[in-house]
């Protein structure tokens, strides 16, 4: 009898570690948006915020250091795709993240209070945590970067560094001027001195800012959030936040 019980327990481990095998990997998710390639495509994430809503992004590159992207109002992913790119290449592992109710993400209510931006850069430094990246950067325009900084305040331990273009004060139910007196990471804000929607904004979150390292640039442009990468203050711009990367985290 222990013999056959042996044999028995033997075909089902075998039967068990062939169903393994053969079962296919999970599929990435679909992602509506069109300024990805194929080959990025097949790097597409989902995962989910603490309060239950469930976001898409993409993941590029590989590193310790992990960079989360967050984008404008009424945008996506695809707005910092471009620079998503220039970082994976420069050695960092990115998140190109489509906010709640924005891209491919799951949609939220109608009431702009809904839009805990600084809950979904929290799961997408969770995500790239968990893939290996023992480092988090958060980077974010316009409605994105308040929300960065708010996050940036309360992630334990707070990012190696964080990233602002164009941004507000406050957005929705998100207010970063406390955030700013509470964070200690290197900061770099970067508004067009032209932009009449955040210049003030921008020189008063720097202002209130109580990060030992910190630092506040007037671009001779009119464009907003990432437009600035691109045109004619893009390639200064994007030299300027790979030099304050590299300065900053060790």
């Amino acid at each position: 009898m222990r013999v056959r019980s042996l044999v028995a327990l033997a075909v089902v481990g075998a039967a068990l570690a062939f169903a393994g095998a053969s079962s296919p990997a999970a599929k990435p998710p679909a992602l509506s948006e069109r300024c990805l390639t194929k080959a990025e495509r097949k790097h597409a994430v989902s995962f989910r915020t603490w309060d239950g809503f469930t976001l898409r992004g993409v993941v590029l590159g590989r590193g310790s250091v992990g960079v989360v992207l967050g984008h404008e109002k009424n945008a996506d992913l695809c707005s910092w795709l471009p620079f998503a790119r220039v970082l994976a290449g420069a050695g960092y592992r990115v998140l190109a993240l489509d906010f709640r109710g924005h891209g491919s993400s799951q949609a939220t209510r109608a009431n702009l209070k809904a839009f805990r931006l600084d809950r979904d850069f929290a799961a997408g430094a969770k995500l790239l945590r968990s893939r290996g990246s023992t480092r988090t950067v958060l980077m974010g325009a316009s409605m994105g970067g308040t929300g960065a900084l708010v996050a940036a305040a309360a992630l334990k331990p707070q990012p190696a560094a964080v990233v602002v273009l164009s941004s507000l004060t406050d957005f929705s139910s998100l207010d970063a001027r406390p955030a700013v007196t509470r964070l200690q990471s290197p900061t770099l804000y970067v508004v067009g001195k032209d932009d009449s929607c955040c210049t003030e904004d921008m020189q008063t979150l720097y202002d209130s800012a109580a990060a030992p390292v910190k630092r506040l640039e007037f671009l001779d442009s009119g464009e907003h959030g990432t437009k600035l990468l691109k045109g004619a203050t893009g390639p200064s711009l994007r030299a300027m936040i790979l030099a304050f990367l590299s300065d900053n985290i060790s």
